[in-house]
């Protein structure tokens, strides 16, 4: 982590890389990092050493950790896996009991995930049409016109 961050502060000095794009490189490395620590939690359930609800609440508290750890919230946002860590909790539970197989088990949070990310996708791209259209410079007037000429009465 300390690498990625001493390698972005020097090219952005250089002017190499913007905030924004800086922003998303930490965030597609945090990614990365989550993956793994998201692999080596999920390996001890599989081993038995924790329960998988034990394991859901790691992940949950470890996903809101990075995301405060972040200044723009818009490349790793919380707000939206609530739901979903929630579900993913409830899941855990009936792994734990044996009611579901993990397979089950990862198909629905899986299926849970993209759901929430499509529902958030589209609810973005409904604001962004909304304030394209409350932007858009209006016209005023009453005159009609004809490729840029004033049409006129004739009298």
């Amino acid at each position: 982590m300390k690498v990625v961050i001493v390698s972005l502060i020097i090219l952005s000095l250089f002017g190499c890389v913007t905030i924004e794009e800086q922003e998303i490189i930490k965030s597609q490395f945090l990614s990365e990092q989550f993956d793994a620590y998201k692999f080596q939690v999920e390996g001890e359930a599989r081993n038995g050493e924790i329960t998988w609800v034990k394991t859901a609440i790691k992940l949950k508290n470890y996903d809101k950790q990075i995301a405060e750890n972040l200044k723009n919230r818009g490349f790793w946002k919380f707000d939206d896996d609530i739901e979903y860590h929630a579900y993913v909790a409830l899941l855990a539970e009936q792994l734990d009991m044996k009611k579901i197989t993990y397979l089950q088990f990862d198909a629905k949070r899986t299926n849970k995930f993209n759901n929430i990310r499509k529902e958030r996708t589209a609810l973005d791209n409904k604001i962004s049409v909304k304030r394209e259209r409350e932007y858009q410079p209006t016209r005023t007037g009453n005159s009609s016109s004809t490729n840029g000429k004033t049409a006129s009465n004739g009298s």
